[in-house]
């Protein structure tokens, strides 16, 4: 239960803590641009979850048949999955366990009626595995998200500015940026159509602007 208590208090601030930065950023954004794009920004913070997921999922399962994991321990039936006659508690290569019943508390009938049941066995290094996979890396993860969180510069009382300046543009005052105390401006979009289409290329792309000319993004500006 300690451990589950631990996991939880963990799980809970990687769940309400991005979103509670998320909208400090998005009122921030919108301080700096005049636009409100929390559309944008969410649909960015659902993406990385994805790639993340993605890769949370698929490498400890690579691990794991690497240093060959099995499936119920290699057993056909036992410790969760049904044996297809009630006298079997499980069926294991080199191992079966005759008893009364398939409960856990059943009596074995031969062998030593305490032995443990081979499908719960994995090799070490899948044992393992899958501590470090669910405690380790979780662990080390959330201590440099919360190193990260630490540093971001909009504190309450940093976003409470950010919304008072907001509401000062809004009136058509001056607004003064929390974050970097400079005035805040909106700058005016280009109203050529290709300085438009620019504001959506990426830094190597206006990299390759400046180095070879409008000539090598012509085939991206035509779309």
């Amino acid at each position: 239960y300690p451990v589950g208590i631990i996991v939880a208090l963990g799980q809970a601030g990687a769940i309400v803590v991005p979103d509670a930065i998320l909208g400090d950023i998005i009122d921030y954004g919108e301080l700096q641009t005049g636009i409100r794009s929390e559309g944008l920004y969410c649909v960015l913070e659902t993406n990385a979850q994805q790639l993340i997921e993605i890769v949370g999922g698929v490498l400890p399962a690579l691990l794991l048949g690497l240093y060959n994991f099995q499936n119920n321990g290699g057993c056909t039936c036992g410790c969760g999955t049904k044996c297809p006659h009630e006298y079997l508690r499980w069926n294991c290569p080199g191992d079966v366990g005759y008893a009364c019943g398939q409960t856990v508390d059943a009596h074995l009938l031969y062998g030593d009626p305490e032995r443990v049941a081979p499908c719960t066995m994995q090799p070490l290094a899948s044992v393992w595995i899958i501590r470090i996979m669910m405690f380790g890396a979780p662990a080390v993860c959330f201590i440099v998200a919360g190193l990260v969180a630490q540093r971001l510069p909009i504190s309450k009382d940093v976003h409470d500015k950010i919304l008072q300046a907001m509401a000062a543009r809004a009136r058509g005052e001056s607004a003064i940026d929390p974050v970097t105390q400079l005035k805040a401006e909106v700058r005016s979009a280009p109203k050529d159509e290709i300085s438009q289409r620019l504001l959506y290329f990426t830094q190597f792309e206006h990299k390759l602007l400046h180095a070879r000319g409008l000539l090598a993004l012509r085939a991206k500006l035509s779309v």
